[in-house]
């Protein structure tokens, strides 16, 4: 018997979810992808993201397109952080290092800087891609709000993901 038609037809006809077959791709490569990069640098969270060492390329072109992409979705045209970034709800107050850390205010402080470095694009991408496996994972599903930003900035995250996995960019915890 094949399942995933029978899934989708049942999003499709019983929770009336268009693009039904997009969705699930997105979603489902997200668990895979989060998968893979647990299994390449360790169960992630917030103490150990802010504490990663880095491999530094000097080609991060890729990179630097996914952060756009990521950053573009939570700014403005005035660069300032937008609603869809305060929905995220990242912590203002993280416990890292027996210290309160504001993953909020950083990410903030990243997407509103216009220059910043590849540690703090990674970081922050790393932030948001853990809060996404949060809400994920644990959070309430939106699905039937679960719009083409929404596919897009998953997407993005997935390719980020595949990105710093496939050329090492992370290479230990401190």
């Amino acid at each position: 018997m094949e399942y995933e038609p029978e899934v989708t037809r049942w999003l499709r006809t019983g929770v009336h979810i268009s693009s039904v077959e997009k969705r699930v791709y997105s979603a489902g490569c997200f668990v895979f992808v989060w998968g893979a990069l647990e299994k390449n640098i360790g169960r992630t969270n917030n103490t150990n993201i802010n504490n990663i060492s880095f491999l530094y390329h000097s080609n991060l072109t890729d990179l630097k397109e996914f952060y756009d992409v990521v950053r573009e979705r939570y700014t403005g045209d005035d660069g300032l952080v937008n609603w869809s970034f305060r929905n995220l709800k990242l912590p203002k107050k993280a416990k890292i290092d027996d210290n309160e850390f504001n993953v909020e205010g950083y990410v903030k402080g990243v997407f509103e800087n216009g220059d910043v470095s590849v540690e703090k694009m990674v970081k922050s991408l790393l932030f948001i891609t853990y809060k996404l496996r949060n809400n994920a994972f644990h959070g309430t599903k939106w699905i039937n709000s679960f719009d083409d930003g929404q596919m897009l900035n998953i997407s993005a995250i997935n390719n980020f993901i595949i990105y710093i996995i496939s050329n090492r960019v992370i290479i230990s915890y401190n």
